[in-house]
């Protein structure tokens, strides 16, 4: 009887060991491919962006609107 319960007690430590070690890969397994797709994401969105500055976007918008605003403003006078 007390062979039994023991042998019982090495199996379950047996199997929550072993399924420990499967959950500690899967989640190493889970980070390093999310690492590696964020670096691999992250070369192909800096070469598909034009290397211009927000300043200089941010002006010429600037600019466009007030131009647009200035003609609503000259039709709706007229």
């Amino acid at each position: 009887m007390m062979e039994t319960g023991s042998t019982l007690i090495e199996s379950g430590i047996n199997l929550l060991l072993t399924g420990m070690i499967v959950v500690f890969f899967f989640l190493l397994a889970l980070i390093i491919s999310i690492y590696l797709l964020r670096l691999l994401f992250s070369e192909s969105s800096n070469n598909s962006i034009p290397a211009v500055s927000n300043l200089s976007v941010n002006g010429s918008v600037d600019k466009i609107h007030e131009r647009i605003i200035h003609e609503v403003m000259e039709h709706r006078q007229t």
